[in-house]
């Protein structure tokens, strides 16, 4: 048996893709899979791709080998890499693709434990320039169901496949076999030869066609990389996408083990749409020939029917064209000048809409409720000058006020005192009737009858209400239901799961919840802030397919990127926001208190800024006496930004209750990845954590660990004597979450609503 020098080698074929190569090669080299090789083949690039790779072969000390040739395709690239490769095993993987960790050692383990099996693949996840899913592909379309029992047999570390799979394979859409995620054994190269050159697209698929006809083949069961889908290209992209797919199907129709039905239908749908893209560009004979071989490979209607259609340019002549512009109700009760964080999120959405064909009509209350946040005029700079918004009164709004609690009354009650008379009970039944479903249930009837007005003067397309408060879900409702339009629903926070929900009465209770279900359930889509909510809902009404919803969470918007001056010359925390417990500082106050008094230096550099909230604590009282804590009340946006892109780091403190159950993920997250700048502070287990990690940002510690926070604040503190910041941000895993990128995905879920398209 011929041994090798390496166990692996990892081709990665790049192709003007400067942007994405350092983040996927930061996602190999963190594997640690033996002894490993990775093969890069700069395929003729026109950018400053090369330059990017020669800065990757200084930064990562694993084995790199790097090869230059002219553009011939990622066939011709992937072979060159394999020729040049030495390892027993072979990988492969795109210059825009990321891997998970431990992948490549799940891989090579499988195929040692499994020497009858000859190449292994796996599950994957997709991501997309405007929209990102994390859940499994092949599992979540049910890949090994839809083979049958009788194609594979099951094994401790996974799955090996007969040769049904063969005969299967072009069975399931999309193709299970992805080259991210294949290894395979050099001995597969030896007996089936190198990828085709000769084609652009598919060859890849071609060449797994031929391995699966004289070699076993492995499954992993779990996600093991994430694919990178560009926006779709231009046309003529579009004709070579077609041509390039017959070309590789082509060759199934001769001396292979394969239903020659399934390949004939898949030769006429490629002719078809290849004729459907020359049709569009008026190349009206080439259509027509591609339209012939179409109903020749597989007859169809439809086939024969644009056989006989004039040219599309005397077609758009004839007939007038509808705008492609729909539009959108949204129905908020937060908005605009309202300085409530309940505003920002409807109002970066409309900001973008109109990018993705969506025009946006808002509305919205005209006197709000703010519990005290006032006014902020700079919000009202995001919203375009062609957006209308509609303004409604709250017919209850001149008797509301702010409800204290009485003197005695205990604090996780709401203000309900332990001595319960008649009257108690008749005042809480008054307030528990006035708050369903909120308190500001006075707005409901105005912004239906003006939503009414709205979707007939403006031929609205479909609705989208967003809370926090469910009066605006509510009116949305009401308003979809008699237009029979869609609704969309923005579910940020939990209705009756809220601390500030709560009834007095079971009854309203009830309430509240079933009209939460009803209009849940009722809804085409739903839209919410975190995958823990997602399946908080899921969880709680098992009747809502979890591919009715979408998570997308609030972000940043590089249109707020603060300019300033400098950094601060003192090592500056800053906290901005709410605290959600006032305990939820303390821990790391004391951590803080204990360092200046152990190192003189850090007492006379460092200075904590708290921004809106204020700890109520004796720690940190006693940091503000002697001047190491400050404290502002009211900061505009504006100000808060610019004064947290001067600081050394972003204070960050969330701790779970039954109040915050952590369905959400703070806003000051986001901040700080805008202004690129590292987190400290303690977090309670969960998705806020993951999101912090993942962004290369993190440096917070769980509660109770106050050996992690201090090492934290010291690492922090040593940059800042070094005159520099900590920066390890992951700008890949960042600009996913851009507001307008964000914004992206939302008007999916409005074209996915408006067209009905099934979860």
């Amino acid at each position: 048996m011929r041994s090798y020098d390496t166990k692996l080698s990892i081709v990665i074929p790049a192709y003007n893709c400067a942007e994405t190569i350092t983040h996927t090669m930061g996602s190999v080299c963190v594997a640690e899979a033996l002894s490993m090789e990775i093969i890069l083949i700069n395929d003729g690039s026109s950018d400053d791709t090369a330059k990017k790779i020669r800065s990757v072969q200084e930064m990562y000390e694993k084995k790199i080998k790097y090869i230059q040739q002219d553009n011939a395709g990622p066939g011709a690239a992937r072979n060159a890499g394999i020729l040049a490769s030495q390892g027993a095993y072979i990988a492969f993987l795109d210059a825009d693709d990321l891997l998970m960790p431990d992948s490549l050692i799940d891989r090579v383990r499988f195929l040692d434990e499994n020497p009858d099996v000859d190449l292994v693949f796996s599950d994957y996840a997709v991501q997309s320039d405007t929209s990102q899913d994390t859940d499994s592909v092949l599992e979540k379309k049910r890949l090994l169901s839809v083979l049958g029992k009788e194609t594979h047999e099951q094994r401790n570390t996974g799955v090996v496949f007969n040769d049904q799979f063969y005969k299967k394979y072009l069975d399931f859409v999309p193709y299970p076999i992805w080259t991210g995620t294949v290894m395979m054994r050099r001995a597969v190269v030896e007996k089936t030869g190198l990828f085709r050159t000769d084609v652009y697209v598919g060859e890849d698929r071609d060449y797994w066609m031929r391995v699966l006809e004289n070699h076993r083949v492995g499954y992993l069961p779990r996600v093991t990389a994430i694919y990178h889908i560009h926006a779709a290209g231009i046309t003529q992209e579009k004709i070579r996408y077609h041509r390039n797919r017959i070309k590789t199907f082509k060759p199934l129709l001769v001396g292979r083990r394969i239903d020659l039905r399934k390949v004939k239908k898949i030769i006429g749908s490629e002719y078809f749409f290849l004729a459907y893209e020359h049709y569009r560009q008026n190349q009206y004979l080439v259509a027509k020939k591609s339209f012939l071989q179409s109903f020749r490979y597989r007859p169809h209607w439809r086939s024969l029917l644009y056989l006989f259609l004039p040219p599309r340019r005397w077609c758009t002549t004839i007939f007038s064209t509808k705008s492609k512009v729909k539009t959108v109700l949204c129905v908020s009760y937060f908005f605009p000048p309202c300085a409530n964080t309940g505003a920002i999120r409807p109002a970066k959405f409309v900001k973008y809409l109109s990018a993705y064909g969506w025009k946006p009509v808002v509305l919205t209350c005209e006197r709000f409720y703010d519990f005290g946040s006032g006014t902020n005029l700079e919000l009202c700079g995001d919203i375009p000058p062609s957006t209308r918004v509609y303004r409604t009164s709250d017919i209850f709004s001149w008797k509301r006020r702010r409800v204290k609690p009485r003197a005695g009354a205990t604090g996780k009650n709401g203000g309900i005192t332990k001595r319960v008379t008649w009257y108690s009970r008749m005042k809480h039944f008054y307030r528990d009737l006035r708050s369903v479903p909120d308190v500001v249930q006075g707005w409901i009837v105005p912004a239906v009858l003006t939503g009414l007005r709205i979707c007939r003067r403006h031929r609205v397309a479909a609705v989208f209400a967003t809370t926090p408060f469910p009066s605006s879900l509510v009116a949305g409702y009401v308003i979809a239901r008699i237009r029979r339009l869609p609704l969309i629903v923005d579910y940020r926070n939990p209705w009756n799961s809220s601390y500030w929900a709560r009834k007095h009465f079971s009854f309203f209770q009830a309430l509240t919840r079933r009209l939460e279900k009803m209009i849940l359930e009722y809804a085409a889509r739903m839209v919410v802030v975190s995958r823990a909510l997602k399946q908080d809902i899921v969880r709680s009404y098992p009747a809502i397919a979890p591919g009715k919803i979408t998570v997308i969470p609030n972000g940043y918007d590089l249109d707020n990127v603060p300019s300033h001056e400098g950094l601060f010359p003192k090592f500056t925390l800053v906290h901005a926001g709410h605290l959600y417990h006032e305990e939820d500082s303390r821990e790391f106050l004391e951590v803080v208190n204990e360092l200046c008094r152990e190192d003189p230096e850090f007492q006379r550099s460092v200075q904590l800024v708290f921004l809106g909230a204020k700890p109520q604590s004796e720690v940190f009282t006693a940091l503000e006496v002697r001047g190491i804590a400050r404290h502002r009340k009211r900061v505009p946006r504006g100000e808060c930004l610019t004064i947290l892109a001067r600081a050394h780091a972003a204070l960050v403190f969330f701790r779970k209750s039954r109040e915050m159950p952590g369905l959400m993920t703070p806003s000051k997250i986001f901040d700080a990845m805008l202004c690129r700048k590292p987190i400290l502070g303690q977090m309670s287990e969960g998705e806020e954590q993951e999101v912090v990690r993942a962004s290369g940002l993190g440096k917070v510690a769980g509660y109770g660990e106050k050996t992690t926070v201090k090492k934290s604040i010291l690492d922090a503190f040593a940059a800042f004597r070094q005159g520099t910041v900590l920066d390890g941000a992951r700008e890949g895993y960042i600009r996913q979450y851009e507001r307008r990128v964000l914004t992206g995905r939302l008007a999916e879920v409005l074209c996915q609503a408006v067209k009905g398209e099934r979860t």
